[in-house]
């Protein structure tokens, strides 16, 4: 493996081409060979003793299956195949080009009959060929002796000598896979082996773990000394209980020094164990995600949008199927849930994949249902790499599981013969033979470049039903494209040909690292630059699940790419290559014998800065009260108890400074902060908010209510179930300043207006020189998704009266409102309103002046119904009309609608319990079925176990077979159409709609600002959003940090990076209020249950 080069110009190897004599031309992507004529006929056969700890009940991990290493061990430029095996030999494959392979287990010394897992090719001894660490596990009765690692070392000769315990890296544990990287930048490769525990019914409460313990179901990190290895696990802060199935090495936070991230099966939560440089490692999940999986499996590390950023794919067991998913996924206990998270302090964690996107400043953002692969079925092996070289990365996924034992009807089953005592031989084999089997195609995503996925896996030649586990790829015939192979139980290994050299509409280049020693190009970090594009890979072979792959880094380019500008090697030391000029399709052999400094990059100045409002004497932090909204109504979707914290700005004071006021939780005390002359704030001592502290105060508003000329406070009363629907906290209130801020609660001014409100506006609609307001209701404590009472309140002499009816009685109820506009639509001098909301349409309101007419049904954007959040108006494209940005829930769900099919929801009480039950619902196969599992719908609603007497017979079952036509027929209904975000924009005919931009459909949009932020005469716009408080069972919507999107004056706009923005807000962001500070444009952005943060410009 190791080089010498003469000169720093690295040496061009041009590629040499095997042309196989019986490829022919194949429109698909892959071709799956046959072993007659690979002559790999491997299989991974487990058989099964019920008696005995063989089989999956005994052993749940009994079927995790075997891993695929790849590499050169002989040196003749091809890459060989070693493929292991659980209950028969491990085999070695050695390339006889052609795509043609020889068995040369026996001959080589490496095929020892173990329950093998993952393995990893590997020169430890720096001799120029390739050793072999192979993995080994069992089953409980395994004998310590048959468990032990092992390592082959390449004797030059065609032979290994297995010297595991000599080097003293011969772990006993129950191991998945492995990974060398130089952890300590001392000159050679440690080791990282990943286990696991086999203890499956352990008390999650249990915390008394002694090292020794510990030390049996921790990975062991181990330090090479040179000729052995030392366990150094518990020095470097890497001792803790887990079930690792996936662990992949990367440079994660950018420092230059080699990372980790294990996958953990069940409760325990990922590992993100970032390298301190000094020989430990501190455990950054918390901090670097917001939620991961709850059954992690395998992982990989990879940059898939070339921004230059590694990024993280992770692969649980959700099922893309419903009928699947309603069998086989277990249900989500939330006092389990809430145990972990709260007592434990465990990461959120939910039953989806998860593909992690480095926002650039050491957080990620889960996309995974944004870009279409949260849902894989039971999945193992996740492999990012450009597999039709066009640039970008796509992602290969192997699927299927031999025994679903999680079966939920086969578990109700299995129980009652535990209770009954009648599991002998024969029930056994009875009951073993009904567990089902999961026997799927692989998955093949293909990158469309704007961070979503498209399922091509059957399309391009993966059609082949399965139980794959182990994956790697490989150019395994030097043609430029990359091979797969996949290691299944009890069927033949898939050798899949890649085809892509057959179409003329790409190129590639193919970069082999070397230096004196491995470690010099471990995690060595390669970037392409061409054409204004990146390219960004790190060398780190062990990949996936148990496997790894060509030690080689494959790039992909479009045809009308004619030569690369440069490629710049980071070596792990601090050093750096560079090559220019670089033709596409050949190999480009870079060594690390002749480099340069790392070049120090220069900060680049972000254009805001996002800091704590605490650095500006702001101490007041949203707490909410502690309240389940889910123990009243099982099946709500998410929390109406939490959708606050909201704030007001003005001058109180008449001091010419812009003062702030922020609404508190219920019980909690709302506070005004006054400014200073220094642009810092202090708290206005006053009492008058105590008196209402028992209120959930959400929007408010600075206005001159009463015409003197200082500005009155409108505080808006919410909350959810926590509150009775006719109680007197639901009261919206009136604070009068009567001077420099001295406010007093007015009394006889409001009309008696008993609602669940959230935001307030005011405007003068009746064109009589005072301000009026509209009120929109929110929700319905306890009666999700029943229409609250909104309010029209017309300012008579100074006293509010309620006359909404006489405007429009449509106006009292519709619909849960979130957020609304007085603007001019139609353009006849008077304010119009606009008003959206959950589950409903965009509703548009003329005013004539003593009505408002509605008038949706003009404007092609009111067919739009979603989870709409907020909207907000500007003339982004320059044409002098009002245009509009829309907030919905974004694309980033679970949960997915279409005009087409729709996605609906049902109210009714359907087991006539005198409760309103909640029924969500989408379109299977044509017909609506329940979203909700069997389980948690029961439990609200009993009579579905009697009428579904299994699972199986409730995932078959339409909505109708569950609930009946005429409850249906009869219950308050709702759907959606779209939960994209969106923009409006005028034409010379009305208004058309599009998405908003990939970035702004991350999660709900619950505010914009509208500006020319970079004043080039074109409207821009911030967004802030989120929402923490869903029901366990869905994912919260937390994947939004803020986002800075410059307009084009088209009605297009353009992301900008946190990078680049320095806009960085992650929290469950409600509001986002400008206010100028010390003569400064800021933006203060208030979070639910959190302190509110400042927004300040750069420059």
């Amino acid at each position: 493996m190791s080089s010498n080069f003469s000169s720093f110009i690295p040496t061009l190897i041009l590629l040499t081409l095997f042309s196989c004599s019986n490829k022919e031309k194949n429109t698909n992507l892959f071709t799956l060979l046959n072993s007659k004529y690979t002559g790999v006929d491997f299989i991974n056969h487990l058989p099964i003793n019920v008696m005995t700890d063989d089989n999956v009940l005994s052993s749940q991990y009994y079927y995790n299956g075997g891993g695929v290493a790849i590499g050169d061990v002989n040196n003749d430029g091809l890459q060989d195949l070693y493929l292991t095996a659980n209950k028969s030999s491990n085999k070695l494959f050695l390339n006889l080009g052609n795509l043609r392979f020889k068995d040369v287990t026996l001959q080589s010394g490496v095929g020892s009959i173990r329950f093998s897992t993952g393995a990893t090719f590997v020169d430890v001894n720096n001799d120029g060929f390739l050793d072999l660490y192979v993995c080994n596990s069992g089953v409980k009765s395994t004998q310590i002796k048959d468990r032990a690692n092992q390592f082959y070392i390449n004797q030059k000769d065609g032979t290994f000598k297995e010297l595991a315990r000599e080097y003293r890296v011969n772990d006993p544990n129950f191991s998945t896979h492995a990974a060398f990287f130089d952890y300590d930048k001392d000159g050679d490769l440690d080791l990282y082996i990943l286990n696991y525990s086999i203890d499956f019914r352990v008390d999650i409460t249990k915390r008394d773990y002694t090292d020794n313990d510990l030390k049996q179901y921790s990975g062991r990190m181990l330090e090479n000394l040179g000729s052995k290895f030392k366990d150094v696990t518990k020095e470097s802060g890497l001792l803790h209980y887990g079930y690792g199935l996936g662990v992949s090495v990367s440079d994660i936070n950018n420092d230059n020094w080699p990372d980790l991230y294990v996958a953990n099966d069940f409760t325990i939560p990922d590992k993100i164990f970032i390298n301190n440089g000094d020989k430990t490692f501190s455990d950054k999940i918390k901090s670097f995600t917001n939620q991961t999986s709850w059954f992690s499996m395998g992982v990989d590390i990879a940059d898939f949008n070339n921004d230059g950023f590694v990024d993280i794919g992770l692969l649980d067991m959700a099922s893309q199927d419903h009928v699947r998913g309603k069998i086989f996924m277990a249900s989500m206990d939330p006092n389990n849930f809430y145990y972990l998270v709260n007592e434990l302090g465990y990461q959120h964690q939910y039953m989806f994949n998860s593909l992690q996107l480095n926002n650039g400043n050491n957080t990620f953002s889960n996309i995974a249902n944004l870009s279409g692969v949260a849902k894989t079925d039971w999945s193992w092996a996740p492999l990012f790499a450009d597999f039709n070289n066009d640039g970008f990365k796509d992602y290969f996924v192997s699927n299927g599981y031999r025994r679903v034992f999680g079966d939920n009807d086969f578990q109700i089953k299995l129980n009652k013969y535990k209770k009954l005592n009648k599991l002998n031989q024969t029930n056994r084999e009875i009951l073993y033979n009904e567990i089902p089997e999961l026997k799927l195609p692989n998955k093949l995503y293909i990158n469309n470049k704007n961070l979503k996925f498209e399922d091509l896996g059957e399309m391009e030649g993966l059609t082949q039903g399965s139980f794959s586990n182990g994956a790697a790829y490989c150019d395994l015939d030097n043609d430029g494209d990359l091979d797969l192979v996949v290691n299944n139980i009890d069927q033949e290994t898939f050798i899949y040909r890649n085809n892509t050299e057959q179409f003329s509409s790409s190129q590639f280049l193919k970069v082999n690292l070397s230096g004196d020693i491995s470690s010099d190009y471990y995690n060595a970090k390669v970037t392409l630059f061409y054409n204004d594009k990146i390219q960004f890979q790190e060398y780190s072979p062990s990949r996936g699940f148990m496997s790894s792959v060509e030690h080689s880094l494959h790039f992909g380019f479009s045809k009308n790419v004619e030569l690369l500008d440069s490629l710049v090697v980071n070596w792990i030391d601090g050093t750096r290559s560079v090559v220019k000029n670089i033709a596409c399709n050949q190999v480009l052999s870079v060594s690390k014998s002749q480099n340069l400094p790392l070049q120090t990059s220069i900060p680049k100045n972000t254009i805001y800065t996002t800091l704590p409002a605490e650095s500006y004497g702001i101490n007041f932090i949203h707490s909410e009260n502690e309240y389940n909204d889910f123990a009243k109504e099982n099946l709500l979707p998410h929390k109406q108890s939490c959708l606050g914290a909201f704030a007001s700005v003005g001058d109180i004071n008449g001091d010419n400074l812009e003062d702030i006021f922020l609404g508190g939780a219920s019980n909690q005390e709302s506070k005004i902060y006054i400014q200073n002359k220094f642009g810092k704030f202090n708290e206005l001592k006053t009492n008058v908010f105590n008196q209402d502290k028992s209120c959930e105060d959400m929007g408010s508003l600075f206005f001159d209510y009463d015409g003197d000329n200082d500005l009155d406070l409108y505080v808006v009363s919410g909350g959810g179930g926590e509150f009775d629907k006719d109680s007197d906290y639901l009261q919206d209130r009136l604070y009068i300043n009567k001077g420099g801020g001295n406010f007093i609660k007015s009394k006889n001014v409001l009309p008696s207006m008993i609602t669940s409100g959230q935001k307030v506006k005011a405007e003068d609609i009746d064109n009589d020189g005072d301000l009026d307001l509209f009120v929109g209701g929110r929700t319905l404590p306890g009666l999700y998704p029943y229409s609250p009472r909104s309010f029209l309140l017309i300012n008579n002499d100074g006293v509010y009266e309620d006359l909404t009816e006489n405007w429009n009685p449509k106006l009292t109820h519709l619909g849960m409102v979130t957020d609304f506009l007085f603007c001019d639509i139609d353009s006849d001098g008077k304010k119009d309103l606009i008003i959206v909301g959950e589950w409903e349409n965009i509703k548009v309101f003329h005013n004539t002046g003593s009505a408002f007419i509605e008038a949706s049904d003009q404007y092609d954007f009111s067919e739009l119904s979603g989870w709409w959040y907020s909207i907000e108006t500007g003339d982004f494209n320059n044409d002098n009309k009002l245009d509009f940005l829309v907030g919905n829930i974004g694309e980033n769900s679970k949960f997915k609608a279409s005009n087409k099919e729709p996605f609906h929801i049902f109210t009714n009480d359907f087991d006539n319990s005198g409760d309103q039950d909640i029924v969500l619902s989408y379109y299977y196969n044509g017909e609506l079925v329940p979203s909700r599992g069997r389980e948690c719908s029961s439990g609200d609603m009993p009579f579905i176990t009697e009428k579904c007497k299994t699972y199986k017979d409730f995932a078959e079952s339409s909505l109708e077979d569950v609930y009946g036509t005429e409850k249906l027929e009869s219950a308050n209904h709702l759907t959606a159409n779209t939960f994209s975000s969106i923009v409006i924009l005028s034409t010379q005919n009305g208004y058309t709609y599009n998405k908003l931009n990939v970035e702004a459909q991350f999660s709900p949009i619950n505010k914009f600002i509208v500006e020319d932020f970079n004043k080039d005469g074109n409207l821009d716009f911030i967004i802030g959003g989120n929402m923490y408080h869903t029901e366990v069972e869905t994912a919260r919507y937390d994947a939004g940090t803020g986002r800075y999107f410059l307009g084009d004056g088209n009605g297009s706009f353009n992301s900008l990076s946190v990078g680049k923005s320095g806009i960085y807000i992650d929290n469950d962001v409600k509001d986002i209020n400008p206010i100028i500070i010390n003569n400064k444009k800021t933006y203060l952005v208030t979070n639910n249950n959190s302190a509110p943060q400042m927004i300040i410009k750069n420059r």
